[in-house]
Formats: structure tokens, sequence, C-alpha cells
């Protein structure tokens, strides 16, 4: 009987082993189960927050890409109408292919198949002859009116203001003739 009775106890313990070690894993699957979930609500979390930042940025760049829609078209409308008032003005002609010369800058002249001519300082036309003077600080160019080596004739503007203008416009130096 004795043997029956121990029997009976082992029996007794491995079954409540056994159902110690059923709680363990139930335990453990419930956590395995709460932390899937948990990762599952991070990663829901993680998609809204990269969706919401998505959208604030999808509707900054779309504010954005509207400004500088904006701004081009503006850039583009003060450019037509700066092309207007240069082509409205253009009223000297490249010697070379004898296109227009827009004037856009002080200091040179370009004509629509870019030939670049440098300008005269004093009078704002193209120095279109090797006849001109410079500016020894400065290096500005300006037609001559008179030159020891040729007999060029010259715009009667230009000969008036080199009358007015026996020295540099912008700095107040000599000039010197180049040729």
């Amino acid at each position: 009987m004795e043997k029956r009775e121990k029997e009976k106890k082992e029996k007794e313990k491995e079954l409540k082993a056994k159902e110690m070690e059923m709680e363990k894993q139930k335990e453990n699957e419930e956590e395995k189960e709460n932390f899937s979930i948990e990762v599952e609500k991070q990663e829901i979390m993680t998609i809204d927050k990269k969706n919401i930042n998505e959208s604030e940025s999808k509707s900054i760049k779309k504010e954005d890409d509207d400004d500088e829609k904006e701004e081009n078209k503006n850039k583009n409308n003060n450019k037509l109408e700066e092309d207007d008032i240069f082509k409205l003005t253009c009223r000297e002609k490249c010697p070379a292919c004898l296109t227009g010369i827009s004037f856009k800058s002080i200091s040179y002249g370009v004509c629509e198949n870019n030939h670049s001519w440098d300008r005269c300082s004093n009078s704002l036309l193209i120095t279109n002859t090797p006849y001109i003077k410079s500016c020894q600080s400065c290096f500005c160019k300006a037609l001559v009116d008179t030159h020891p080596r040729s007999n060029i004739s010259v715009p009667l503007i230009v000969k008036d203001i080199q009358n007015h203008f026996k020295s540099c416009i912008y700095c107040g130096n000599q000039f010197i003739y180049l040729l």
C-alpha cells in the first residue's frame, strides 16, 4: 500500500508540475500576445505619425510650390517687361552681323548673335573702332573724337561729350590712347 500511496503522490506531483508548467506556458503566451499587441500598436502609431508628417510636408511643399510658381510668374512678367523695354531702345547695330544690340549693361553691349562690345563710358555707345582711350585706373573705355593715327568720323554727340569730359567720369583719372 505504501507503494501505491507513493505512486499516487508522485503522480499528483507530476500533475501539479504539469499544471504549473501549463500555467507558465499560458502566461508566456499571454505575455507574447500582449507584447505583439504592443508592437502592433507602436507600428500603427509610427505609421500614423509618418502619414501625418507626410501630409504636413506635402501641404508645406504645396505651399512652397505655389509660392515658387507665383515668384516665377512675377519674374517672368518682369523679365518680359524688361525685354520689351530693351527691344524698344535697341538702336545700335552690331558691326559684325548688323543685328540689334540690346542695352542691358552700361559697360558692354551684346547683339542677338552674342557678339560682345565694350561701351563708351561717356556716351554709352558701343566702341566699334580700335581707336579708343582707356582709363589708367579703372580701365573703362571711351570713344575718341580725334585720334593722331586716324581720320575716323565719330558721331557729333561723341565730340560734344569729349569736350566736356577730359578725364574718367567714374574715377577722375586720365585717359590714355590704346592705339
